[in-house]
């Protein structure tokens, strides 16, 4: 993950201010996926 984030490969999602999920990705390959629980099945993992 380390490498990720020195290659500018995470992305953080922000609701009002508020975290709402990151996710690494490279190209078309998404690595990690996180979102909050509280925002889980709200659409926020998909594209």
């Amino acid at each position: 993950m380390a490498s990720d984030i020195e290659n500018v490969f995470v992305r953080v999602l922000l609701l009002d201010d508020c975290l709402v999920g990151t996710g690494s990705c490279n190209e078309n390959h998404i690595s990690r996926l996180f979102v909050v629980s509280d925002f889980q099945k709200k659409g926020y993992g998909s594209s």
